[in-house]
């Protein structure tokens, strides 16, 4: 539902920038810059708003950012160009923040009567294992343990990205 309502208001705020989209987003790039810029050591700490989420340190605003750009660089030339990867370069930071991500992004089925743990063996750019586990109405991830996953997958980091951040369906996936 969230990732429907931000589409939604991101069609109806690109329709009405019109021929100005590049120009405000340039604009509006280039001040979040020069105000990131503009931060001393003792700043980095200091609680920021970020858009639908609770406040965050104001250094966390720089991975987030890369994150943004680099995905949805991806999101505009998949269409038109299937086979362009995301940005190697990006690939870590897209890991780090994964944790926090899939616990947002996921809504396991409550009724869950035990748990059931997905075990990603992630190869590539960031080779790891990385379970995903759904309990009750939470879930998590880890890197993977010793506890026996009910599921096994295998996959190159950008995969694993992908399916994460649902941009790819598990289906496609396979």
């Amino acid at each position: 539902q969230r990732a429907a309502f931000i589409a939604q208001q991101s069609i109806v705020h690109r329709e009405g920038l019109g021929e100005q989209l590049l120009a405000t987003f340039t604009a509006r790039h280039d001040q979040l810059l020069h105000l990131l810029r503009s931060l001393g050591p003792e700043d980095w700490e200091k609680p920021c708003v970020y858009p639908g989420a609770e406040p965050r340190p104001a250094h966390q605003f720089i991975p987030a950012l890369l994150k943004e750009l680099a995905m949805h660089a991806w999101d505009i030339w998949s269409p038109h160009a299937p086979s362009r990867p995301l940005f190697a370069e990006s690939l870590p930071i897209f890991l780090e923040g994964l944790p926090r991500t899939v616990a947002l992004a996921t809504r396991p089925d409550p009724r869950l009567r035990a748990p059931i743990r997905y075990r990603f063996a992630v190869t590539g750019a960031a080779p790891s294992q990385y379970d995903i586990v759904l309990e009750g109405d939470h879930v998590r991830m880890e890197p993977a343990g010793t506890t026996v996953a009910q599921v096994r997958c295998q996959c190159d980091t950008e995969t694993f990205v992908l399916l994460m951040y649902g941009r790819l369906a598990p289906q496609i996936a396979v």
